[in-house]
């Protein structure tokens, strides 16, 4: 594991650059959890597309965009508001989003637990930060693969068992090779310390 990256509260998040940074609240899987993802990913002759680098694997649970260091401290402030005891549920098929070209890892099972994780988050920073909260239905999954040329029919997969303890403001950084994802912040659950 990386070192904890969660922090007292009060600690500041470092500090965005001029234009602010683009960010998000997911769940970061860990080394292990990641193998297990890629090991039911369909390779990349079967779909044509651009498989996401292993580091960037994770589940959104709410997207934010771009922000500045004011709007970022008050997110990092309104996340730490938001209460939940662990819980574990399943990914358990493969499918697609043909327009975008989206390959993912998804039909979580149960879903509640996901998506009340999802939407207490969403109306907290709604109502704390002025976040505009998503107006599709929560659909929880892991990209796999982007630019996707020949999307697999939905099929089922081995269940995949997805512990969580911890959710994390992730933020996305441009590199050469592409965008990087990496946690500014983690945010555990009752009495469960973060551990990246």
């Amino acid at each position: 594991m990386a070192g904890d990256i969660s922090r007292p509260p009060g600690d500041a998040v470092p500090a965005a650059g001029a234009r602010g940074r683009r960010v998000f609240f997911a769940l970061w899987p860990d080394d292990a959890l990641r193998r297990e993802i890629l090991a039911r990913a369909p390779g990349r002759a079967e779909h044509g597309g651009r498989p996401v680098p292993a580091a960037n694997l994770h589940l959104t649970l709410v997207f934010v965009g771009r922000a500045d260091a004011a709007r970022i401290r008050c997110l990092d402030t309104a996340a730490r508001r938001v209460v939940f005891s662990p819980f574990s549920f399943q990914l358990r098929g493969l499918g697609s989003f043909p327009g975008p070209g989206i390959l993912w890892l998804g039909e979580a099972e149960p879903e509640a637990p996901l998506a009340a994780l999802a939407g207490q988050l969403s109306e907290i920073l709604a109502k704390d930060c002025g976040h505009r909260p998503e107006k599709r239905p929560y659909r929880p999954h892991v990209t796999l693969a982007r630019r996707v040329r020949r999307p697999p029919q939905p099929m089922p997969v081995p269940p995949l068992l997805w512990q969580v303890r911890r959710f994390c403001l992730m933020e996305s950084v441009d590199t050469p090779a592409g965008p990087c994802y990496r946690p500014l912040a983690g945010y555990p659950t009752q009495g469960v310390e973060a551990d990246l």
